[in-house]
């Protein structure tokens, strides 16, 4: 029976993925609707705030508290689209390169587009933590406690001088 076990066990798993791969599917689609309907309303924004600068400028009025309403509203849109589309690249495996906005594999060094170095983002590091890195923290005292006597050093090539210029002056 050790091989009827060994089938149904990796049945259970061949069925466990095809199922997160389908969840996978759902949620992507789920977010492509959501951007999709989100750039529309974007598309709705800029509209009326056209219409409604055309229209300023058509009766020689100017309204800017309006102005500033649809493009904080506009602001706010862009924010959402960019969270879902961050949500997309994970789910397909991607990141955007700094220098280009391209979509790159989370494996590469380099953006196969413009060619930069791509930094990636430390998974394990917390956002909330301010100083991720405490060896950081410990360094930079031990680097100012080295340049200080390297300014003492310095101090007295400084005083020959300003005795040489003296003894020049009398």
């Amino acid at each position: 029976m050790s091989i009827l076990d060994s089938i149904i066990s990796q049945a259970r798993d061949v069925a466990t993925d095809v199922g997160k791969r389908a969840g996978d599917v759902v949620e992507v689609s789920k977010l492509k609707l959501q951007a999709i309907s989100l750039g529309s309303d974007i598309d709705k924004v800029y509209e009326k705030l056209g219409l409604m600068v055309y229209e300023m400028v058509k009766a020689g009025t100017a309204n800017q508290g309006l102005v500033d309403e649809c493009v904080a509203e506009i602001d706010t849109l862009k924010a959402e689209l960019d969270v879902i589309r961050g949500k997309l690249d994970e789910l397909h495996n991607v990141h955007r390169c700094d220098s280009c906005g391209n979509a790159v594999d989370i494996k590469a060094q380099f953006c196969p587009n413009c060619g930069a170095l791509l930094h990636k983002p430390d998974p394990t590091a917390d956002a909330s933590d301010p100083n991720p890195d405490p060896e950081e923290e410990e360094s930079a005292p031990a680097e100012e406690a080295a340049e200080e006597p390297a300014e003492e050093e310095e101090a007295p090539q400084e005083e020959p001088a300003a005795a040489e210029a003296e003894s020049q002056d009398e």
